[in-house]
């Protein structure tokens, strides 16, 4: 399974004992305030048995990010099948925000996507709310495709041509 690597973060394939820590993710009222709420343990379950099924089928998906310097798990970001292709996706403990680092991983997972997986256009969305998320996809070079009313919220969706990212 692919790793990708940056000055701060080794991004890996999700573990297990990965996701024992990833789920208090989607447990987190902070994290999810733009993502639809906390889940259920369910609907945890559910996440990562589809997030290890796309693994196992594109030989792909969503990395754990891991800080170097600590080795600690901060969050996980990477890129999925969506209904409009393939979309970037993230998820940050709160400690870890403001720090550049998703900015980092995202950028690793772009040109990993780009000139790894060599796919031509690659999607993002977040809510309008959202600025912080919204600046930096917009930081990283993508750009605004459309707005949309999704889950009783105003979504930006945002793409990437290939041709958009620095190698």
């Amino acid at each position: 399974m692919t790793t990708l690597y940056t000055n701060n973060l080794i991004l890996s394939f999700p573990t297990e004992q990965d996701f024992q820590i990833l789920s208090a993710l989607w447990r987190n009222d902070k994290v999810r305030q733009y993502l639809g709420g906390i889940l259920t343990e369910d609907a945890i379950e559910e996440k990562i048995t589809f997030l290890q099924a796309h693994w196992e089928k594109y030989q792909f998906g969503v990395f754990t990010v891991i800080e170097k310097r600590t080795k600690e798990i901060i969050g996980l970001c990477g890129l999925l099948h969506s209904q409009e292709g393939f979309e970037l996706v993230y998820m940050y403990f709160p400690p870890w925000w403001r720090k550049g680092l998703a900015f980092d991983a995202a950028k690793a997972v772009l040109k990993f996507g780009v000139n790894e997986l060599k796919l031509e256009r690659i999607i993002a969305i977040t809510q309008e709310a959202n600025e912080k998320s919204c600046k930096m996809l917009e930081r990283l070079g993508m750009r605004l495709l459309r707005k949309e009313e999704r889950f009783k919220n105003i979504q930006r969706v945002y793409v990437l041509q290939k041709d958009d990212i620095s190698n």
